[in-house]
């Protein structure tokens, strides 16, 4: 097993994390590296080298450790492994950067369809990451899974995030994805992370519509969000909202939500509980 000592004396490796060249103390299973200047910068506890302390984000995570956030930097003090400290980084870490650098941050899946992304949001267990991996399976290019970044100067773009799709086991069996490289996360036993690179969309991508899953209908039903019933389902959409509060974000927020409401179609999607028939 990889230690903190092993860790921090290793060489960095570099990765092209939702667009940004990083720089990181810690490798990331079934993520190829990058090359290029890097631009984010991934640390195992060495916090008394950074150049701006009280403008960081502090979190912690039980069993896991520490997490200090900055505008180009994640620092992380690992309870016991290292490793197990990964998902947080890529997710809630990376979800309160990308906050600090305002921009607006959903919780779903994007795929690249006809030259534009489409969001798929919902609640944990809705079906965002098995509809990703159906799509994937019609030959489709996915560019984010669970973290969506939006930028909205202009036009609504989603950003590219990094090639791995999580599954839980009996999705990834009833879906018979067949996918290889996978790697067991450590959110759960039954729950991996899938390297699907071939099906990455590396690029800005317009952004179009976003869907709101809902599951346990008998059958497929697609529903148009209006009015300000469409602002309330956006904003139930954020990701880690939780995060919004704590760094004082609301205002920059609810902007950012309202401007997106006005940029983008916004639907309901009632499904009957699996995407092994989607066309």
């Amino acid at each position: 097993n990889i230690n903190n000592k092993e860790l921090t004396k290793a060489a960095k490796y570099r990765y092209l994390l939702y667009g940004w060249v990083t720089e990181s103390d810690i490798p990331f299973a079934g993520i190829a590296q990058t090359a290029g200047n890097p631009e984010i910068f991934i640390r195992i506890d060495k916090s008394a080298d950074l150049a701006h302390k009280n403008d960081l984000f502090s979190f912690s995570i039980n069993t896991i450790g520490d997490f200090k956030i900055g505008t180009h930097e994640i620092m992380v003090n690992p309870y016991h492994d290292v490793l197990k400290t990964c998902p947080f980084i890529l997710g809630t870490a990376f979800g309160a950067l990308i906050l600090k650098r305002k921009m607006l941050v959903l919780h779903g899946s994007a795929i690249q369809f006809k030259g534009e992304a489409v969001i798929f949001s919902g609640p944990s267990g809705a079906g965002k990451s098995t509809l990703a991996a159906a799509f994937i399976k019609k030959d489709l290019m996915i560019l984010s899974d669970d973290v969506c970044v939006v930028s909205i100067d202009g036009i609504p773009r989603v950003h590219p995030s990094y090639p791995q799709l999580k599954l839980w086991l009996d999705s990834s069996d009833n879906m018979n994805v067949g996918w290889q490289e996978k790697n067991k996360t450590v959110l759960n036993e039954d729950k991996f992370s899938y390297s699907v690179s071939k099906h990455f969309c590396p690029d800005l991508q317009p952004l179009k519509n976003l869907y709101v899953i809902h599951r346990d209908r008998s059958e497929f039903a697609i529903q148009e969000v209006k009015g300000m019933e469409k602002f309330d389902l956006l904003a139930a959409q954020t990701y880690r909202p939780g995060l919004v509060q704590k760094m004082n974000l609301e205002k920059e927020h609810f902007e950012q939500i309202t401007l997106l409401a006005e940029k983008i179609k916004v639907f309901n999607l009632y499904y009957p509980g699996n995407f092994d028939k989607i066309d």
